[in-house]
């Protein structure tokens, strides 16, 4: 379930990590100047590690790619697995999980879908006022679709696509960008990711993320529809309108915005097949085999 890390080591470290037989650190350079800068860096499955002169050190990179050796994380990455990860790279180099801040944090989870996932991200409109917008990942070839907050990003993949697979694979993840979030959540070092209780409340808040997603389901039927309706309908499908409904609500009728979202989703609920209902169960039953394996 948890997937990429920042950490920040709460000791000084880099001359250890430097040591490390598994790390082949490169100076930085400007590419304009050719002056090197403050900081080197090294890899290891897709872990990146930088330190700077001055002694701090920054960890951070997926560790679902890290089980994998760097390859991809489209498949399950269960509570087992992630412990074995973690004690891997305490080991490996050297580290001290409850010495390392986690700063960063992303975790979600990969399910086959009851529709085709390009139809589910299509269907991804807004989470509460903030429209999903398109994202390019550099050097993986692939899109991905993002609505972001002050403190924290909700994330949909294709991940099939991605990966050029031939099979349905739809990834729904949160990454929490503030400490003061994270915390939140009880977790503080790197070592609280063992903690099942912390990854529970976790679990139970990207069900509700998703859950507060304003889903726009392909299934909905015209069936029964006025035509005046189905125009209303078709503003609804249309993520521009939700933002320009936002704007005209910040000034004018604050409670409108509220109300049409709840007689859209009230709609999709008489109209369709419910496919956000489906995926939330599909969410929930994959986080507690997750936590079970």
């Amino acid at each position: 379930m948890i997937d990429y890390v920042k950490l920040r080591p709460l000791v000084q470290i880099g001359l250890s990590l430097k040591n490390s037989s598994y790390l082949k650190f490169k100076k930085v350079f400007n590419e304009y100047t050719g002056d090197s800068s403050k900081k080197s860096w090294a890899e290891y499955n897709k872990i990146k590690f930088t330190v700077y002169d001055n002694g701090k050190t920054q960890i951070d990179g997926s560790i679902h790619y890290y089980a994998n050796r760097g390859n991809h994380n489209y498949d399950d990455f269960t509570y087992s697995r992630m412990a074995e990860t973690i004690h891997d790279i305490e080991n490996r180099f050297e580290l001290n999980a409850s010495r390392l801040k986690i700063v960063n944090l992303e975790f979600g989870v990969n399910i086959c879908p009851p529709i085709e996932t390009q139809d589910v991200l299509k269907g991804m409109l807004m989470h509460k006022r903030h429209r999903f917008k398109s994202m390019y990942i550099h050097n993986a070839n692939a899109d991905y679709i993002q609505a972001p907050h002050d403190q924290f990003y909700v994330k949909a993949y294709n991940k099939a696509l991605q990966y050029k697979l031939n099979e349905q694979i739809f990834r729904f993840e949160i990454k929490l960008v503030r400490s003061k979030m994270i915390n939140k959540y009880g977790i503080f070092n790197l070592i609280d990711l063992l903690n099942k209780q912390k990854l529970e409340i976790l679990s139970q808040r990207l069900i509700e993320v998703w859950n507060q997603v304003l889903f726009s389901d392909p299934t909905l039927e015209r069936f029964q529809l006025s035509d005046k309706k189905w125009q209303q309908v078709l503003q609804w499908q249309n993520p521009i309108y939700w933002n320009e409904l936002d704007q005209y609500c910040k000034t004018k009728d604050k409670n409108k915005f509220e109300r049409e979202m709840k007689s859209f989703r009230d709609l999709i609920q008489l109209q369709s097949c419910r496919i956000q209902d489906q995926i939330s169960k599909m969410i929930e039953d994959k986080i507690s085999y997750l936590m079970n394996h």
